[in-house]
């Protein structure tokens, strides 16, 4: 059995998180980014909260302090966040047809 480290595991991967805009999903997200360079996307399960849409919270998240690190070595990092509409409430998570693809 080969080892590899998480870097190299997660390169060129996409990952799908649920809970991302909570305290702990947040540090997840930073550490994916800062620690693994070459991961290709992280797809994030956002529900609308408080008249503001998935898309509005994530870049509000992501421009937090938080990701201060991860903006200086990849000023582009927010092109590997995508997030995704839906609820873990909901059956199918809420995602709709479109996300699914």
């Amino acid at each position: 059995m080969s080892s590899s480290s998480i870097p190299e595991f997660y390169a060129d991967r996409a990952l799908f998180i649920t809970g991302a805009t909570g305290f702990m999903g947040k540090v997840l997200v930073e550490k994916l980014l800062r620690s693994c360079p070459a991961i290709r996307k992280l797809y994030l399960l956002v529900r609308p909260k408080k008249g503001q849409s998935p898309a509005q919270r994530v870049e509000e998240f992501i421009s937090c302090k938080l990701f201060d690190k991860v903006r200086l070595d990849d000023p582009d990092f927010k092109d590997k966040v995508v997030p995704v509409a839906g609820d873990i409430l909901e059956p199918g998570l809420g995602i709709s047809e479109e996300d699914k693809r």
